[in-house]
């Protein structure tokens, strides 16, 4: 869940609390740009703002993590910046986990910070091997993934039944009615004997399965939609022909698209050929 909190002007921030096994995890993504002519904030606005917010998140129930670009160089000694951002984060029992280089010009930008106390992360590793000027950062959250609920489902396989094996089993059902009796009494019967060939080659079987949640977007429209689409797959594979699916327009799909609900997040376009080259092309915008 996407929180809405108050305007900072020295960073970006995305708040967001998600929720597992009953436990909460408040997850405090960071981005604060250098200064430069279009960004006219210095760092020590930022650290105002900042502890502005680590006033208001150090009070919300769950375990803090906070992660993102701080564009701070925490690795260097000598940086009056750098020593006054540790200060804040060491005087209200936060530590920074990140060591080494996070940058391609070798200084530690990004970072994860967590409450001292809380042991809610571990496994931090820097990943040098992105296609970019900042390292990947990875960790692992120790918090437990919630499990689905077990249902009990019954259902009886009809797709096996032989034709002639059902012919014989219901000749042989009906041929011990007595039809010497009201209409009433003979529809009873008849229902019995055909149930008694039903439950013969066709049992009931129960088996465990999970339930798991839906997401909120996804509505019942599209669960009709998607197995439709899944019924053309089906046929393309079995009759190996494209053209098993060629009623399948791109009206279609648009239709399929338009009636999905509005999500709490939207993707760009996907870049053309001619765009790859730029860096940046793929980005997600939140609302």
């Amino acid at each position: 869940m996407m929180n809405k909190t108050n305007v900072y002007h020295s960073f970006e921030l995305l708040d967001i609390n998600t929720y597992a096994q009953n436990e909460i995890i408040h997850l405090l993504v960071i981005y604060r740009p250098p200064y430069s002519p279009g960004h006219r904030h210095t760092v020590s606005k930022f650290i105002s703002e900042f502890s502005t917010l680590l006033e208001i998140a150090l009070l919300a129930p769950g375990h803090l993590i906070i992660s993102g670009d701080f564009n701070i160089h925490v690795d260097d000694m000598d940086c009056n910046d750098a020593a006054n951002f540790l200060d804040l984060i060491n005087s209200l029992g936060l530590v920074q986990h990140i060591r080494g280089p996070t940058h391609e010009k070798g200084h530690t930008l990004d970072l994860v910070i967590t409450r001292a106390a809380d042991k809610c992360t571990s496994d931090f590793v820097v990943d040098h091997k992105m296609p970019s000027d900042h390292c990947a950062i990875h960790f692992m959250s120790n918090n437990m993934k919630p499990s689905p609920k077990k249902l009990t489902k019954s259902r009886r396989i009809f797709s096996g039944i032989d034709s002639d094996t059902l012919r014989v089993h219901i000749s042989e059902a009906l041929s011990a009615i007595n039809f010497v009796t009201d209409s009433s009494g003979l529809a009873f019967s008849y229902h019995e004997a055909v149930s008694k060939v039903v439950d013969c080659l066709a049992p009931i079987r129960s088996s465990k399965v999970s339930d798991k949640p839906r997401a909120k977007w996804f509505n019942p429209q599209m669960l009709v939609d998607r197995r439709y689409l899944r019924q053309l797959e089906i046929r393309m594979k079995k009759s190996k022909d494209v053209t098993a699916v060629t009623d399948v327009t791109v009206d279609d799909i648009t239709s399929l698209i338009s009636k999905m609900a509005a999500k709490s997040c939207d993707l760009d376009a996907i870049p053309t050929l001619s765009s790859q080259t730029k860096r940046g092309s793929f980005c997600t915008n939140f609302d």
